[in-house]
This record gives structure tokens, sequence and C-alpha cells, in this order.
């Protein structure tokens, strides 16, 4: 008997940390300090996106933190009522009196609140990390540049204008000239006789010697 319940105490003692281990986690931990890191005890209620219904109630305990096992949604609002030891009633101010928005991870989300001595509410800005990609870069035309840094803006050089090359006529190299007949008063300037400009006296002086030998001639054959 008493070996049954030894080894049905180890099998459960095995079992433990497996079991503890399935357990999922929880969608939502929220944590309530004061600027000395101690717990703030108040009522954490999650709320949906529009202020309504209500998703889940939840207090902080002693250590100033509470649970939220499961929610139906990833966009929440986490409203916080309660009172400082002192009697300082808890407020949140602006955008975050509805209730601080938040967006669940896959994993389990950690909510960090720090409640300053007037009783605001804020998140903790030890913890609280803006998630990665969600800066806000910052917007080229509402920049101011400070007073003697203005940058020169980068031109490109105008390119040269084209001009279209006009083509140039062809010339032709001019005719070599036709040698012209030399005119008698030019072959006088040569001074080379003209041939085709003798003058009639000569034509007739030659004519009658011509005749003169023929009549010679013909006197001789006679005789």
């Amino acid at each position: 008997m008493l070996r049954s319940v030894i080894a049905l105490l180890l099998a459960g003692w095995m079992a433990w940390p497996a079991a503890a281990a399935a357990q999922p986690a929880p969608d939502l931990i929220v944590t309530l300090r004061d600027e000395q890191g101690q717990g703030v005890v108040a009522n954490i209620t999650v709320l949906a996106p529009a202020g309504t219904p209500v998703l889940a109630r939840a207090t902080t305990d002693a250590q100033g933190r509470a649970v939220i096992e499961t929610l139906p949604i990833s966009e929440v609002r986490v409203l916080v009522e309660g009172r400082l030891p002192n009697g300082v009633r808890l407020v949140q101010r602006g955008d975050d009196a509805k209730g601080i928005r938040l967006w669940l991870d896959a994993e389990s989300t950690q909510l960090d609140l720090r409640v300053n001595p007037d009783g605001t509410i804020e998140p903790d800005p030890a913890t609280m990390i803006e998630p990665e990609g969600s800066a806000i870069e910052p917007d080229p035309a509402t920049m101011i540049e400070p007073e003697g840094s203005a940058i020169e803006p980068t031109s490109t050089p105008a390119a040269a204008p084209t001009v279209a090359a006009v083509p140039q006529p062809t010339r032709r190299p001019a005719p070599t000239p036709r040698p012209a007949m030399p005119t008698p008063a030019a072959a006088v300037q040569a001074g080379e006789p003209p041939a085709a400009a003798l003058p009639l006296g000569g034509i007739a002086l030659a004519v009658l010697l011509g005749g003169a030998i023929v009549a010679v001639l013909a006197a001789r054959r006679r005789i």
C-alpha cells in the first residue's frame, strides 16, 4: 500500500512540469507600480477599442500585477481605476482617458504602467519600448532647416543644345577653259605671222608669179 502511494506521488511530481509547460501563456499581463517601484492595487478593465463591451476584469495584487488569461480580439483598451494609499485617485488623461489602446502580440503581451504622485498613469518609460517598425518618419515638407544649414540643391548641368549640322554645298572644280583660237592681233603680239590673215596684195603677187611661170613653161614647149 505504501509503495503504491509513493509511486503515485512520484508519477504526479514527474508529470507536473510537463502539465505546467503545456498551459498556454496569458494573453495580457498588466503591472502597476509607483515611482519607487512599489506595486499599486487597482482594478483593471479591458475594453473593446470603441469602449464597449467589457472584455475582461482583474485586480492587481500586492506586487501590482494582474493577469488576463484570454481575450477574443487583438486590439483592446486597458482602463485602470483605483486610489493610491494616500487617497489620491488614479487618473488616465488625454487619449488614455477611455483606456490605453494596446495591440496584443501573438504571444503573451505585458503592459507596464507607472503611477505618478498626482495619480496620473502612463506607460513605464523604463520598460515599455516602442514596437519595431512604428517609428514615425520625419515629414520633409514640415521640417525647418536650422539657420546656416541650408543645403544647396544639387542640379544637373543643362546639356548644351544640339545644333544640327548644316550640309555644305559640294563645290565642283571650275571647268578648264578650252584654248581659244589666236586672233591675228594676238598672233602679231606674240611675234608669229598670222596664217589666215595674209594681205590682199601678197595674194595677187603670188597669182601673177604663178601665171608668169606657167607662161614661160608653155613657151619653151612650143620652141
